[in-house]
């Protein structure tokens, strides 16, 4: 067994044993399935997991149960063939019925939507301060959060509350496509804000910093007083958004990768 090694913990900051850290959370490696990925770099079926020593074992503990742990039980874990938060919402009754999206209350339905947050702004702030290796050998390009990298790496560690300015959606794709994929979080292309995207098999999840956000949008943070939900048909968003990565990866082969932007 390898030694793990002592390092300064980017979360806490302490100086601590630092363990093999996993970008997207193993239980989203279902064993019977393949899952697709993509990033600006690199795209394929399977393949061994992205993973890296950084955090400390009781930062690790934090972001499982502040996010993971939750999160994972509804999205689909590896024990599981189902999706239950899928299942959830189809047996639920929607607060808003629009053409583009179903917007359900986790108060209603039972889903600590805080915890939802809580994981997708993990996973924005692991893109962000380091690469990650991919399935085929490329790397990911950290993202860029500017002054809000900080900000988040506090609400994460637990030493201050969710930022006003900080809003998450989530939305549950009810195609198949979509729940067989993941993306990498990237910034949103074609917004006068700033926004990261990314998909979990079957979960698209927004982050939006900024005062500047749409207050639509802020009405629909899953940590506002609502804990908002949406139910989505992504497919078509799934298939330009793989599209488009093909063709970055094409430009980039000669060049250093850039992050993906998702619309």
């Amino acid at each position: 067994m390898t030694e793990r090694p002592i390092g300064i913990c980017p979360l806490c900051g302490l100086e601590k044993t630092i363990h093999e850290s996993h970008f997207i959370p193993n239980a989203l490696y279902p064993d019977a399935i393949e899952l697709e990925y993509a990033t600006p770099a690199s795209s394929g079926t399977g393949g061994p997991q992205a993973k890296k020593h950084l955090l400390c074992g009781d930062c690790e503990h934090l972001f499982n149960r502040n996010g993971e742990s939750e999160v994972l039980w509804h999205i689909a874990p590896k024990t599981q063939k189902k999706f239950p938060l899928h299942d959830l919402l189809k047996q639920s009754s929607p607060r808003e019925i629009t053409p583009a999206y179903l917007r359900f209350s986790g108060k209603d339905i039972g889903v600590k939507m805080d915890h939802f947050a809580y994981f997708a702004l993990s996973l924005v702030w692991r893109g962000a301060i380091t690469s990650w290796p991919m399935p085929d050998g490329n790397y990911t390009t950290p993202i860029r959060l500017g002054n809000y990298q900080e900000p988040i790496r506090r609400f994460l560690a637990g030493e201050t509350p969710l930022p006003p300015d900080i809003f998450v959606i989530v939305c549950v794709c009810i195609d198949q496509e979509s729940q067989s994929v993941w993306y990498e979080p990237a910034p949103v292309q074609g917004v006068p804000y700033t926004a990261f995207g990314f998909l979990m098999r079957g979960v698209y999840f927004r982050v939006h910093l900024g005062s500047d956000t749409p207050k639509d949008i802020q009405n629909r943070n899953c940590a506002g007083p609502f804990k908002a939900i949406h139910a989505i048909h992504f497919e078509r968003d799934t298939l330009e958004t793989h599209a488009r990565l093909k063709e970055t990866q094409r430009r980039a082969r000669s060049t250093s990768s850039v992050p993906l932007a998702i619309t």
